[in-house]
């Protein structure tokens, strides 16, 4: 009885170690999207949450893992030190490459993506808000968005409903058309 008690020891003892060391494990395999990179997504920036987060409203008809949209995106430590993101405006069209990792969207690349400029004559109809005005081109009434950089020079201006302007624009990624240059003749 002996005998059969030892062997069997010795045949089941070193199974049971084979099977309990940790030995070469098989990697796990990755069922997440933690190390895949989405390139070339495009929408509409819809500005920053704070200083760590931006919110992008993605493309129709982009293929992107997120049922969720709007989505949510922290910032990447290299693309909070280009400064990129405060020159961003929201409504911009903008490009980007992003990442899932713990839980989170992560920016890795962002650029605007720069929209036709296009010129018209027009005349000026009157302030719609402190944002936009209204302008009468081609006969139509078109409600024009100002741009940041440009507002205090066409306030300074302080155009009378029916002066004659040129207005160079562009459309943004929510439809507006937002003034770049105004001429008033």
């Amino acid at each position: 009885m002996r005998k059969g008690l030892i062997l069997l020891l010795m045949f089941v003892l070193p199974l049971l170690l084979v099977a309990c060391s940790e030995g070469e494990a098989v990697p796990p395999v990755n069922n997440n999207e933690d190390d895949t990179l989405h390139k070339n997504i495009t929408g509409v920036y819809g500005g920053q949450t704070d200083e760590n987060a931006v919110v992008i409203i993605i493309d129709e008809g982009i293929s992107f893992p997120s049922n969720i949209n709007p989505v949510t995106f922290e910032l990447s430590r290299e693309i909070k030190e280009c400064g990129i993101i405060p020159a961003l405006v929201t409504g911009d069209r903008v490009s980007f490459d992003c990442s899932f990792a713990s839980g989170m969207w992560e920016i890795k690349r962002i650029a605007k993506l720069e929209a036709a400029r296009q010129t018209v004559s027009a005349v000026f109809g009157g302030w719609i808000d402190n944002n936009m005005f209204e302008a009468i081109v081609g006969g139509q009434p078109t409600p024009f968005w100002v741009a940041e950089e440009i507002k205090p020079e066409v306030e300074e201006k302080a155009p009378e409903p029916g002066a004659e302007m040129e207005l160079t624009y562009y459309e943004d990624g929510y439809g507006r058309l937002v003034l770049t240059e105004v001429k008033f003749e």
